[in-house]
């Protein structure tokens, strides 16, 4: 590539336009940079503009830099290119991926979505479309959401939902098993600190009780809720 950084690949054919300066890939295509891995059946590659697209049976695998942690994402579509020096990679499609912990005893957290949008210098996954987040016993559904990888170990938020969040979590209390429900406009994970905030006409229903406040915090597999103005 243009800035000395190196790319291998293969494929079971393929073809490079000389005078365009473009590589075509079909059929079991596998290509490995410095932090990705990426399968698919077709990729297109732009050696000028160093823009990359890839279509079905995508597959990727990306070491987060800061933190080690490696992310693995399937889409119909990815696409890999440069915007202001920023490289910023592109899912669309059937997006469903994981967060794997450098540290093997931290918790995963999975997610699905319509579209992906991966900004590798900021270690930041914005999520569009029936978003869904997985952590431990919790699954958090909404239009739109964020994961900061840098933020897990950190007193700062780790992901976000927007836009119509619903909360699922299965809960033990007293030896059994109970489903909690939660309603909200946002919702903000700590998992550090092993709780969500939930803000905008968050409601919450547990058990026999519905609660409904301000804003409602929600600790992972624990029954007590913390409600901020209360009704």
């Amino acid at each position: 590539q243009k800035k000395g950084s190196k790319v291998s690949y293969k494929a079971e054919s393929g073809y490079l336009d000389q005078k365009k300066r473009v590589l075509y890939l079909e059929k079991s295509v596998f290509l490995k940079s410095k932090n990705t891995r990426l399968n698919s059946e077709k990729l297109k590659y732009s050696f000028d503009s160093m823009r990359l697209e890839a279509t079905s049976k995508v597959k990727t695998r990306t070491y987060a830099r800061k933190t080690s942690d490696q992310v693995f994402i399937n889409a119909n579509k990815f696409v890999s290119y440069f915007k202001n020096e920023v490289n910023i990679h592109l899912y669309v499609g059937n997006v469903t991926g994981k967060v794997k912990r450098k540290r093997l005893y931290e918790d995963s957290l999975s997610f699905k979505s319509n579209r992906l949008t991966f900004f590798s210098r900021k270690n930041l996954a914005k999520l569009d479309g029936q978003v869904s987040l997985k952590y431990r016993n919790f699954e958090g559904r909404a239009q739109r959401g964020d994961i900061f990888l840098e933020n897990y170990n950190k007193d700062l938020n780790y992901f976000v939902l927007h836009d119509d969040v619903k909360v699922r979590e299965i809960l033990k209390m007293k030896g059994k098993k109970v489903i909690r429900k939660a309603f909200s406009e946002k919702l903000e994970g700590y998992p550090k600190r092993s709780l969500v905030i939930l803000t905008g006409y968050p409601k919450v229903l547990q058990g026999q009780d519905a609660i409904i406040g301000n804003k409602i915090i929600l600790r992972w597999n624990n029954e007590v809720l913390e409600i901020i103005d209360a009704n």
